[in-house]
């Protein structure tokens, strides 16, 4: 365990178990991310995650641990495809192969506080607000409630 007291010549203290951010896309991304929060001065400490029942006196304790991405495109296109193996399944067609998996080069859209953000593309990685503009048009609900087949009001 790690103590944080350090960290107190900053406001913000991000803390990451992960090696670099945004691990799910590319360095370079995750480098352009990074160096957005240090311009901000976010303290950002690399390798190490909170033990939040370490507080004692508004300070706490790192230890090792694990997450789960959170990246609901990802679950959704699993989705697409359980269902659609479910149906082959249910169709009782014994001569059609189940789909598998196939992942797509990362493409990812991430906000970097209000007016700006990170993307990047299988050509390209960008920062700044031409990518905060893509996100923020309506931050993909309106394609999500397409899939849903729900109304927009």
């Amino acid at each position: 365990m790690s103590d944080l007291s350090h960290c107190y010549s900053s406001i913000v203290t991000l803390v990451h178990r992960g090696s670099r951010l945004l691990e799910f896309i590319g360095p370079e991304a995750s480098q352009k991310a990074l160096d957005w929060l240090t311009a901000k001065k976010v303290e950002v400490i690399l390798g190490l995650s909170v033990d939040l029942d370490s507080a004692s006196d508004g300070l706490y304790r790192t230890f090792d641990g694990e997450t789960e991405l959170k990246q609901a495109y990802l679950a959704w296109a699993h989705a697409e495809l359980i269902v659609k193996n479910l149906k082959v399944l249910m169709s009782g067609d014994k001569g059609t192969k189940l789909a598998s998996h196939k992942p797509r080069s990362a493409i990812a859209l991430v906000s970097l506080g209000r007016k700006e953000a990170v993307a990047q593309f299988p050509f390209m990685t960008i920062s700044g607000c031409i990518p905060r503009k893509i996100k923020a048009g309506d931050l993909f609900i309106g394609k999500t409630k397409k899939k849903l087949r729900l109304e927009s009001k």
